[in-house]
């Protein structure tokens, strides 16, 4: 099969994985230079807390945020879209689609309160921090395992191989796997860490010398993997998205046309009206 490399929607999750990892890459080289950091592993989160890296973090991830909102919108539509081709599974598969198009939703509402509160320990921030991780892993896992399912129930009717939806199954699982053991073990590294008795109160600084620095770094490490796996899994859409395109039209307003389908039925219906009243007109 040839691939349509033209320049097209196709690559809007290219350019949003391109981006996003070079925000990630920014905050981490600020933070390491400013010396806010242990440079081994720390946690995404860390490499955005402190001035002047936590403004580079914020700026770079709202971004990337807008990227990602609109792969999903046009996933949404472009799944949508594929779904009318799919006989008697079509509003099956319009009602998943609505399902994972609303748990996406709330995973950009998670990140946007891991871009914008800083996890710091005052006034709660570190909690409100932390839930809006939980909330935007958790809710793109649930995301991708629809989106997972969708591809599943399409490539039976010939839209794309059976490869594509055994990789975004492998990735799929391996996104739970790392969230899962990336919440299983900040947990029980925080636990020891507070706990313990260590050189410092600076999480940032977590190193080899403190108490659960290697399950610190095991989650940090399935983090880090994490967003890598949600890029290459965005990456899969390359082929889909760039076989459509999205038109936002701007149509007059009329009460003599109650629905249209697409601009070419509505200038038929229009010409067909204006034909009905020029004939009264004449008469």
């Amino acid at each position: 099969m040839v691939v349509d490399c033209s320049f097209g929607l196709g690559y809007l999750p290219i350019i949003w994985g391109g981006f996003t990892l070079i925000a990630l890459a920014t905050s981490y080289s600020v933070a390491v230079l400013q010396g806010h950091v242990y440079p081994v592993l720390p946690s995404i989160s860390d490499t955005g807390t402190r001035i002047p890296e936590s403004n580079v973090f914020s700026l770079l991830m709202n971004i990337s945020i807008i990227l990602a909102l609109a792969n999903y919108f046009v996933r949404f539509f472009q799944c949508q879209h594929q779904a009318r081709n799919c006989g008697d599974n079509r509003e099956h598969l319009f009602r998943y689609n609505t399902f994972s198009f609303i748990f996406a939703l709330t995973s950009i509402m998670g990140a946007l309160i891991v871009a914008n509160v800083q996890s710091r320990k005052e006034f709660y921030l570190l909690e409100i921090h932390d839930s809006g991780a939980i909330t935007m892993f958790t809710f793109a896992t649930f995301y991708f395992w629809i989106q997972t399912y969708i591809s599943y129930k399409i490539c039976l009717y010939g839209i794309y191989s059976a490869f594509l939806c055994h990789l975004r199954l492998m990735l799929t699982f391996t996104l739970t796997l790392c969230a899962g053991l990336y919440f299983a073990s900040s947990a029980v590294s925080f636990h020891m860490y507070n706990s313990g008795n260590h050189s410092h109160n600076n999480v940032a600084l977590w190193g080899p010398e403190d108490p659960g620095y290697t399950l610190h770094v095991i989650g940090n490490a399935s983090e880090w993997l994490s967003f890598f796996v949600v890029i290459v899994y965005a990456l899969t859409y390359f082929d889909e998205f760039q076989q459509v395109m999205l038109i936002i039209d701007c149509q007059e307003k009329s009460p003599t046309i109650i629905s249209y389908d697409g601009i070419g039925e509505y200038a038929s219906l229009k010409m067909s009206s204006m034909d009905s009243i020029n004939d009264d007109n004449n008469n």
